[in-house]
């Protein structure tokens, strides 16, 4: 068809259509508000999907010798195992630099390019007071960069005697056997507190041999010894905390079947001190951290 014709007959279209007219919206669309109550933190924990504390944490620490596995049963969380106090933790399918892990508000990395001695190996199930867990990003509040989700355990906190009760003692004993592996595990904590200074101390042992299977064969390279201790000073005063924490860990052998290798002599100090103070316009936390391994 000729160019001329075609143009002729586009033009006749338009102009034999009807008018187009904007279609007119009847009133105002409602307003909708929507609330909820504010993502924080309290003091002494932080934002988590799943928290245990107290008598959760109580009931689990008889079991086990492996703080990652205070977690266990927790909706979406599984355990991959290397030695007897390494297992690592996953989140969704998710483990290892994916997690973000906070022991007492540190992120800690593993000390071995094959992460024998994991994050969470560093602190022991009986000195634990709160362990917490949130699934998938991470917010800034708790570190952030991290695609699977963040683990945060932190050791118990300070307790205070209150105004006019003088000097508060306290303590707690822990012990458990295991036929298999003949593992022997026992674990104290004292403490002495006015209203307002605090001091504590903790400390771990643990021997397992290896352990036996089913048919009581015995599993070669399962067997580990551990050594854990901490000291908490701190101080109060009004609406203000101070508090430093000296830890040290040894590991004199550790075995990892799923290895070519052991672990020996594992050697761990760490100094932690943090202040919090509460103010008119809102709450100030800051704290100082040092780690040195031996590996």
């Amino acid at each position: 068809m000729p160019p001329l014709r075609v143009a002729l007959i586009a033009l006749g279209t338009t102009l034999l259509a009807p008018p187009l007219k904007a279609q007119q919206v009847a009133g105002e669309l409602p307003r909708t508000l929507v609330s909820a109550d504010r993502l924080g933190t309290e003091e002494g924990s932080v934002i988590a999907a799943t928290g245990l504390t107290g008598e959760d944490l109580s009931e689990r620490r008889a079991g086990t010798s492996d703080s990652a596995q205070l977690l266990d049963s927790v909706a979406g969380l599984s355990f991959y195992s290397g030695g007897g106090v390494s297992s690592l933790p996953a989140i969704d399918g998710l483990a290892d630099d994916r997690l973000h892990i906070l022991v007492d508000g540190m992120s800690i990395g593993a000390s071995c390019p094959n992460h024998m001695n994991p994050p969470l190996s560093y602190i022991d199930p009986g000195a634990v007071g709160s362990a917490s867990v949130l699934n998938g990003i991470t917010p800034v509040s708790v570190g952030g960069d991290s695609i699977g989700g963040t683990i945060a355990f932190r050791s118990a906190d300070p307790t205070f005697a209150a105004p006019g009760e003088g000097p508060r003692a306290g303590g707690s004993l822990g012990i458990f056997y295991r036929n298999n592996g003949d593992a022997e595990s026992a674990n104290a904590r004292g403490s002495l507190a006015s209203e307002h200074l605090y001091a504590g101390v903790t400390f771990a042992s643990t021997d397992a041999g290896d352990y036996r299977d089913g048919d009581s064969q015995s599993v070669r390279s399962t067997q580990y010894k551990t050594r854990n201790g901490q000291v908490v000073l701190a101080t109060r005063f009004d609406d203000q905390l101070v508090t430093l924490e000296a830890g040290w860990q040894r590991i004199p052998y550790q075995a990892f079947a799923n290895e070519y290798m052991d672990m020996t002599r594992n050697a761990s100090s760490s100094w932690n001190a943090r202040y919090a103070g509460d103010f008119g316009w809102g709450r100030l936390e800051a704290r100082l951290y040092r780690q040195h391994v031996r590996h």
